[in-house]
């Protein structure tokens, strides 16, 4: 990957409260999801044989069961997408940050991601199979590449990666459906006893031992993760993030737009049975978590969308620095110019 000299973005330097409150909801929902796959029988293996277990509210509508499926539905796959959302926010940052420094791109990025990397196998080898890392690697170093490109290289690298990601969730939907279907199967008896009573030594030679299988997630949603990666550069761009009322359109709209389609197309996938599972998992929850930016911050009263709470309890705890942009600046109460060569575009040299 080729070194590109970069011009630094008009654009003035400050921290986004809003992406550490995200950020954080982001890692405890995707460890709401995860209790279940710790708590049901075979454990990780168990994703695999689809015998998690999920209640049906519609044979047995009890308040558990009723309860149970109202959190798997707010909680499975919506966090990790917002979680891949501001990786690609993160990767962004970094540039602009390069870029107003003017050393060149992308620099000692790929070192970086993989250290990512590295990060992402010990965890898969020692504590859980189901690690998202190791994909983020991966895909930040092709983003990483696209970032120092022409905003329509990017744009037509992000929609054709969605289009596809699309396309194989649908095929096999379909393929779901047109099978056979022989009922609930019962958990794997010696992943349930391996996990049941099994020592950390055998659950780490489990693991390696069904790598491959064990590591199809993030090469099946690799298009979602490059297309999430993307969107969060493009928002991050397009100042969502920002304590301005610019931003504060945005993710009212991302909210609108979010609930108006994905809660009723993730509602059908989860009523419509285990044929759906791909469907749930991989195809409506990223609408929906693109909601939750606007919703996270009406929810704790922020700076953005109502009283300046988040940023008087951040400010002197966080100190302002490359952590985001802003765009607007005569909505921003400092307003410390960013020096660009004149006559230069915003960003990196396209390609």
């Amino acid at each position: 990957m080729a070194p590109t000299t970069l011009v630094a973005p008009r654009v003035t330097a400050t921290r986004l409260p809003l992406l550490d409150v995200l950020r954080g909801a982001a890692i405890l929902g995707t460890l709401m999801t995860n209790v279940w796959i710790f708590a049901s029988p075979g454990s990780e293996w168990s994703v695999l044989q689809g015998t998690l277990g999920a209640p049906d509210p519609i044979a047995d509508p009890s308040a558990a069961n009723v309860a149970e499926t109202v959190f798997r539905f707010l909680a499975d796959g919506k966090f990790l997408s917002l979680l891949t959302v501001l990786f690609g926010v993160g990767l962004a940052i970094q540039y602009d940050s390069a870029a107003r420094r003017g050393e060149p791109w992308p620099g000692r990025y790929p070192r970086r991601a993989a250290f990512l990397f590295l990060e992402g196998t010990v965890h898969f080898v020692l504590v859980f199979a189901w690690d998202v890392l190791m994909g983020y690697a991966v895909t930040a170093l092709l983003v990483a590449w696209l970032l120092a490109r022409s905003e329509k290289v990017r744009r037509v690298a992000m929609w054709t990666a969605g289009g596809l990601h699309l396309a194989l969730v649908g095929l096999v939907t379909l393929g779901e459906l047109a099978g056979p279907h022989p009922g609930p199967e019962a958990p794997d008896p010696e992943a349930v006893r391996l996990y049941a009573h099994g020592g950390w030594s055998d659950q780490i030679a489990f693991r390696l031992d069904h790598a491959l299988v064990l590591r199809i997630e993030p090469v099946f949603s690799f298009g979602l993760l490059l297309f999430l990666f993307l969107l969060g550069v493009r928002l991050y761009r397009a100042g969502a993030f920002a304590p301005t009322a610019g931003g504060h359109r945005i993710r009212v709209r991302m909210a609108a737009w979010g609930l108006g389609a994905g809660l009723p197309l993730g509602a059908a996938a989860l009523l419509g049975g285990s044929d759906f599972f791909f469907l749930g998992r991989y195809g409506t929850p990223p609408p929906l978590s693109f909601s939750r930016s606007c919703n996270g911050a009406a929810g704790l009263r922020a700076r953005y969308d109502c009283v300046p709470s988040v940023e008087r309890m951040t400010w002197g705890v966080v100190p302002p620095g490359p952590e985001g942009v802003v765009t607007d600046a005569d909505e921003r109460p400092d307003h410390r110019p960013i020096r660009r060569n004149a006559g230069q575009p915003a960003g990196g040299r396209s390609a």
